[in-house]
């Protein structure tokens, strides 16, 4: 079974007054008429069942989906019982949709990037999720970087014409000579926070890298006790840091879709001439 979980629980601050704590970038309208979370959900819907497509984000933003994605299930909304990082969550929100979808293989997609590309997109997903549900193996997805910036954390594969290679190294983000050197070579690709896996090799990633994480939320999760407080003595970490960089063999799809996380003003403006955008951009420094 194909399931999504997209994470909605970003601040975006550094699109201020744009995005704001309380109202952050992915609930905001910057293509058209839609927001980031609404285009993610559609085009993630065109590969995967609604009935199996999963959000998680805090409460406070919660309202947020009622209204901009009234279609979607409560059952399908995961609360996140305290922002930190996206270890815990990941963790939590793979014991949830284990409980209703058994071991199924499931892509992690954030909220609030820009994507351009339907199809290729689309492609790109089958490719991946057709590779992990016949292989024990996690799939992070690699941006062929456009120009050298020093703002993403970078991939480094192998030399390989394979579509699905194995993650050599995995790269801070760089300083700008160092981003020029990724940009100049064939093995570097952005890293952009998209994976797949089947839940049950990624929840025993938990158990190995992450027991005392793993125990409180397994125990939690399975009697419905004490969720907040087990959470909140989870590690604060990245997935990246406490699971995949760990791992002796991870791969990455070369992705063929336009991408960015939009996440900067000069970013954002290359994509859309929305006036809400170009008024914040111009009122950013007031």
């Amino acid at each position: 079974m194909k399931c999504a979980l997209i994470t909605a629980g970003g601040c975006g601050t550094r699109l201020y007054p744009l995005s704001t704590k309380d109202c952050p970038k992915q609930f905001v309208k910057m293509f058209g008429e839609k927001t980031l979370i609404q285009l993610t959900y559609e085009r993630i819907n065109k590969f995967i069942d609604k009935e199996n497509i999963f959000i998680v984000l805090p409460e406070k933003y919660h309202h947020f989906i009622n209204e901009l994605l009234p279609e979607v299930d409560e059952t399908n909304i995961i609360i996140e019982p305290e922002q930190r990082s996206t270890a815990p969550c990941v963790l939590y929100s793979c014991l949830y949709i284990k409980k209703l979808r058994g071991n199924c293989t499931l892509g992690i997609f954030p909220a609030d990037h820009y994507i351009d590309g339907d199809e290729l997109f689309i492609k790109d997903l089958n490719d991946a999720y057709t590779y992990v549900s016949k292989n024990d193996s996690i799939v992070l997805f690699g941006i062929k970087p456009t120009d050298a910036l020093d703002r993403y954390g970078y991939l480094k594969c192998g030399k390989s014409n394979k579509l699905i290679t194995n993650i050599v190294e995995f790269k801070e983000k760089p300083d700008k000579e160092t981003a020029i050197e990724y940009f100049n070579s064939d093995n570097y690709f952005w890293s952009s926070d998209i994976s797949c896996f089947k839940v049950d090799y990624m929840l025993d990633q938990y158990k190995k890298y992450l027991p005392y994480d793993y125990e409180l939320l397994e125990r939690a999760t399975a009697y419905d006790n004490n969720l907040y407080e087990a959470y909140s003595k989870c590690n604060k970490e990245s997935t990246a840091c406490a699971i995949y960089e760990k791992l002796d063999t991870i791969k990455m799809i070369k992705c063929n879709f336009n991408w960015d996380d939009v996440g900067v003003f000069d970013s954002l403006l290359k994509y859309t001439n929305n006036q809400n955008v170009i008024d914040a951009y111009n009122n950013r420094d007031n």
